[in-house]
């Protein structure tokens, strides 16, 4: 399995950005649009700070967009990666993991704690499983677990005045 890191929303780390001011978020109403997207508060944090955030290389927009039509045509993926990211967030809001434990601790808070383990593992085995199957033709050539993908010619490359080209 290749290490290298892949993001959805990044073809690369360095890519330069302006930052939208907090005034100008709240004028475009994007406070209201991330509330309706999600209820929970970092959740609507997260995604505010990633439409703050501007790209003047169209490279980088059309990543955004190559990425989003691959999870909008693959709906098995999006179906799967839901409920497996459901079981992770169950298991971490409800979970023993964020539990401290002192030395008066028993055998079940131990076998409790390794069955949770276990639970995670299974998420995380399941997430590279439908990784590996799923097309993501938008990155260079490979899906998420970094195996090859045949037929698609996408490279985001770094030109010499530092955009990105597809």
């Amino acid at each position: 399995m290749s290490q290298q890191k892949y993001s959805l929303l990044y073809p690369d780390t360095n890519a330069q950005y302006r930052t939208l001011s907090d005034v100008t978020m709240h004028d475009l109403g994007m406070d209201l649009i991330c509330k309706k997207l999600s209820a929970k508060e970092r959740e609507q944090n997260y995604i505010q700070n990633v439409m703050a955030r501007l790209y003047a290389d169209p490279a980088v927009t059309q990543y955004r967009c190559d990425i989003f039509e691959d999870v909008l045509q693959q709906k098995k993926m999006r179906d799967d990666l839901m409920e497996i990211l459901e079981r992770i967030s169950f298991l971490r809001e409800y979970g023993s993991f964020n539990r401290e434990y002192d030395e008066s601790a028993c055998i079940w808070d131990l076998l409790h704690r390794l069955d949770e383990l276990n639970d995670y593992i299974k998420c995380v085995d399941a997430l590279h499983t439908c990784l590996a199957v799923s097309g993501f033709k938008s990155l260079c050539g490979e899906n998420l677990c970094g195996q090859r993908i045949c037929g698609t010619e996408k490279r985001y490359l770094r030109t010499e005045n530092g955009h990105f080209t597809a």
